[in-house]
């Protein structure tokens, strides 16, 4: 809504609007878990005690550490300042 062609003022209320109307829509999708229990399986990883099995959640960390990883390479610009690569390339050879 801040990209539409109008009025700088109009644009900004608009997408006020628009963020406060979806402030409910956070809260409901929040709670959704223990309002509709009967959609959705219980805590599997959040727990002391995992509900999963161990190589599954070893396999999760370690995917979840790799995305993370590769992430933290792509977006390090010069000094280890955060940059988008798409606008100012990828600071190391591939």
């Amino acid at each position: 809504l801040r990209r539409v062609p109008a009025a700088p003022e109009s644009r900004s209320r608009r997408a006020a609007v628009l963020g406060l109307l979806l402030v409910p829509n956070a809260v409901v999708v929040h709670y959704s878990v223990d309002w509709w229990n009967t959609l959705h399986q219980d805590a599997t990883v959040s727990t002391l005690d995992p509900k999963i099995d161990d190589l599954m959640l070893f396999t999760l960390f370690l995917m979840f550490w790799a995305i993370l990883v590769i992430i933290g390479s792509f977006f390090r610009g010069p000094g280890f300042n955060f940059t988008f690569p798409w606008v100012d390339g990828v600071f190391f050879d591939l």
